[in-house]
């Protein structure tokens, strides 16, 4: 494969980033949610779900996430362990819904319905 190739086969592309910011513990520190939707990230459980958490040396990954391709991310009012759970849920109520919730230093699946 060529270097062009390499290129057309790993790049990222800003349409397939999704990011948001979140304060997801309330400290008034916001954390940066995102997932990127490319062959690059894709392994074969699905897409990672990034959630970095800013530390004094730069940003800490506190997700070990991976799901099937979901549409919508909702921060729930619920707490665990200080911190906010993670619903991911498809476009429609047919698809399958995942609840993270943060354990032992990382957000972790709880249950998937």
């Amino acid at each position: 494969m060529t270097p062009a190739g390499i290129k057309d086969f790993a790049s990222i592309e800003p349409q397939s980033v999704r990011a948001f910011e979140v304060d997801l513990n309330d400290d008034g520190e916001k954390e940066i949610v995102g997932s990127v939707y490319s062959t690059l990230y894709l392994g074969t459980a699905g897409y990672s779900l990034f959630i970095l958490q800013k530390q004094q040396s730069g940003y800490k990954n506190i997700s070990i996430l991976v799901f099937e391709p979901q549409r919508n991310v909702y921060i729930l009012k619920n707490k665990t362990n200080g911190y906010h759970d993670i619903k991911l849920s498809g476009s429609n109520h047919n698809c399958v819904q995942y609840v993270a919730k943060y354990k032992d230093g990382m957000y972790q699946w709880s249950y998937k319905q």
